[in-house]
């Protein structure tokens, strides 16, 4: 009976504390970062995910990004890339959740993504993977 009542609370719990962007999009998301046509710079992303050419990690969906792309005998370059709140997801979340499921959202940052409808430098995979190609010009300057 005890084993029943803590397995029913954790299940009322996991649904109570949910809301649409935390069950849809979870709270983090993967990223590639690819420098272009630079297979042999070295790439991080957030000063953590390193790589030449690209690198991977996976990062909260509320917090920015940071790629630094640098090549041997060249200058470093960094791009930032701010997460934009997604409307609909706040929408249904306070819609099907109330105002617990949009705090959940913005406490998580399960309602933020990358702004990629407005930088062509981003490229959305899918919910959970987006692909940041930066033109790396630290060999130009």
């Amino acid at each position: 009976m005890k084993f029943f009542y803590s397995s029913f609370c954790l299940f009322f719990l996991g649904i109570v504390l949910s809301s649409c962007g935390v069950i849809f999009n979870g709270s983090r998301y993967n990223a590639s970062a690819i420098a272009k046509n630079h297979p042999k710079a070295t790439v991080s992303i957030n000063g953590m995910a390193t790589g030449k050419g690209m690198a991977m990690g996976s990062f909260n969906r509320k917090d920015p990004i940071m790629i630094n792309v640098i090549e041997e005998d060249c200058k470093p370059q960094t791009w930032y890339f701010n997460p934009k709140a997604k409307t609909g997801t706040l929408i249904l979340s306070t819609l099907g959740f109330g105002m617990l499921g949009l705090v959940i959202d913005l406490a998580t940052g399960a309602c933020y993504q990358p702004d990629y409808k407005g930088n062509p430098m981003i490229e959305r995979v899918n919910k959970k993977q987006y692909v940041f190609s930066v033109d790396y010009r630290g060999c130009d300057l």
